[in-house]
């Protein structure tokens, strides 16, 4: 009996702590709605949260519409653009132990006048984990998300540095929109988590 009562706290540590554990990161102006510009609008010097990261091209939000210019953001109304640059934001959090990142982006194959010539990166301190280099080819005026994960084990020395994502590339008009980043412990830490309590329960009889 004590043996099924001890399994059952475990179970139950297991399922409160996993939902807790994961996390979306806060990303600003995620999806590039600012500043909101009005249908066919778009800026060319930067967006909020994002700062250049190297080139010297035209960048910012962009309100693409069917009538204007043949096609749609993937999420809201608004997307981001880039022509020859790479720009970045560098998130608030810093890397954990246990963690597994996911960064997922949507790539926007925009008509006529993009050249899918473009790079995705998630760096830790200075350091590229994972990048995506012109691996997706979306339909014309359509979108594909692309993926990106890194687990931070134990005695990775990458561990408190800090989160940046870098999006652009050397083409013209490479387009992003709704990018996200989740942190998620791996089923070794998550099984660390539920031993405790397990010995916790134990303890306590």
């Amino acid at each position: 009996m004590n043996r099924v009562i001890a399994r059952t706290s475990a179970a139950l540590v297991l399922a409160l702590v996993a939902p807790l554990a994961s996390a979306q990161l806060t990303i600003v102006n995620a999806r590039f709605e600012e500043p909101a510009y009005g249908p066919g609008g778009f800026g060319s010097s930067g967006t909020p949260g994002w700062v250049l990261h190297s080139g010297s091209g035209s960048w910012g939000s962009f309100h693409p519409t069917m009538s204007s210019w043949g096609y749609t953001a993937p999420e809201g109304k608004q997307l981001l653009y880039t022509n020859g640059v790479v720009c970045q934001q560098t998130l608030a959090d810093v890397v954990e132990e246990g963690m597994t990142y996911t960064l997922e982006v949507d790539v926007v194959n925009r008509p006529i006048y993009g050249s899918m010539k473009y790079i995705i990166q998630l760096v830790f301190g200075d350091t590229v984990v994972a990048q995506d280099v012109e691996s997706l080819a979306p339909p014309v005026g359509g979108s594909l998300t692309s993926t990106l994960t890194y687990t931070a084990l134990a005695g990775d020395p990458l561990i408190g540095q800090s989160i940046t994502i870098r999006l652009g590339g050397s083409g013209t008009q490479c387009n992003f929109d709704n990018v996200r980043l989740n942190g998620v412990p791996n089923p070794g830490s998550l099984a660390l988590i539920g031993l405790g309590g397990l010995v916790a329960s134990r303890r306590r009889r």
